[in-house]
């Protein structure tokens, strides 16, 4: 009987301070935002070393690696992580995806897509030449 006591209590403080960190909906998309932006730069680095020739999978590496560092200082500056947003998206997944157009948040992140897109296109195309 204790150890369900104890089982209890633990799941109530884990809740509580999953909700007392709970972000809302502007911060989840400015985390969004500045998480696309962080990873177009790096994509546009990946394609600047492989347009300049010599570029190794391993100097690719190197920069995703930077990238990724990055996105994890990010949510760490903000007090959270990416998978914490990942589960705040999936609890309000309804709510988000309806505010998603009426904010500019929504606009500007399916323009960082779109331009994502064209440069992991031209990665490809560089990567193929090299070949």
């Amino acid at each position: 009987m204790r150890h369900s006591a104890v089982k209890i209590l633990f799941l109530a403080a884990a809740w509580f301070a999953a909700e007392l960190c709970a972000m809302d909906p502007q911060e989840y998309f400015r985390l969004q935002t500045r998480s696309m932006e962080i990873t177009l730069e790096g994509a546009m680095a990946i394609k600047r070393c492989l347009q300049k020739g010599g570029c190794t999978p391993s100097d690719e590496l190197a920069i995703a690696e930077s990238t990724h560092k990055k996105i994890q200082n990010l949510y760490l500056e903000a007090d959270t992580t990416p998978a914490e947003a990942a589960r705040y998206y999936t609890r309000h997944s309804r709510k988000l995806d309806a505010m998603y157009t009426a904010l500019p948040y929504g606009e500007k992140l399916a323009d960082l897509r779109r331009r994502l897109e064209e440069i992991d296109e031209t990665i490809e195309t560089l990567r193929e030449e090299e070949r």
